[in-house]
């Protein structure tokens, strides 16, 4: 379905809830493949007060993370930019417990995200946080929900931008203002991010080349306007 669509949305995937570590792992590599997956699989349900119940003594009732997960991550990119995943200090709301083993361990957080799976962990100081935001890819460039997610933000806001340049028959002189508003609309994100705040060049990933120097925005961008993909 999310193939399917030319905005690609992500699917925040229902876990089963209380698995174990090796049944949480073989749910991972179950739906785990080398191309690029639209999915985001997160293993804890959260406890919340009971909307139905009356009494305040009423026990906690179990219910899936995806609405939470949603939540935070829309949160942490209106606060932190479209780059970012759920970090501490961009906490769930409305939890009071997580239902199931907690995997505290570097070393079993560390095997769910390889199986592409990821976890809710209680954290003194922040509260309830998502520990990672992988998807079930296993190659580089798809394997980072973040990632995946600023590829289709610059598709969406390129043919939004675009839309009212019904460029039939194709000028010339349009296709070099379609290509600088392109340009413009990144370099706009490497200079200062999608809250207008980020340092330059985070939100690309700015990198160290080889010789100390850091990576320019030439080096992350490219966009073509030529004839073939523009043909008379």
């Amino acid at each position: 379905y999310a193939q399917g669509r030319w905005d690609n949305p992500k699917i925040i995937v229902n876990v089963a809830s209380n698995q174990t570590l090796a049944q949480l792992q073989s749910i991972g590599q179950s739906y785990q493949r080398s191309d690029r997956v639209l999915s985001i699989a997160v293993a804890h349900w959260l406890y919340i007060t009971d909307p139905f119940a009356t009494s305040d003594t009423a026990p906690a009732r179990a219910v899936p993370s995806c609405g939470a997960v949603m939540g935070a991550w829309i949160r942490t990119i209106g606060t932190l930019g479209i780059h970012y995943i759920p970090v501490k200090q961009t906490s769930i709301f409305g939890a009071v417990g997580v239902y199931g083993t907690q995997f505290t361990s570097d070393q079993d957080r560390t095997t769910l995200a390889t199986a592409g799976m990821n976890c809710i962990e209680f954290l003194q100081g922040y509260g309830y946080v998502i520990r990672n935001l992988f998807t079930g890819s296993t190659t580089t460039e798809f394997k980072f929900a973040n990632g995946i997610l600023m590829g289709d933000f610059f598709k969406v806001s390129g043919v939004d931008s675009l839309n009212s340049s019904e460029n039939t028959p194709n000028a010339f002189n349009r296709i070099l203002e379609n290509k600088m508003a392109m340009i413009t609309f990144l370099r706009r994100l490497w200079d200062q991010g999608s809250t207008g705040s980020v340092p330059k060049g985070e939100t690309f990933g700015i990198g160290i080349n080889t010789d100390g120097s850091p990576t320019r925005f030439e080096d992350h961008v490219e966009v073509i306007a030529d004839i073939v993909n523009n043909p008379n």
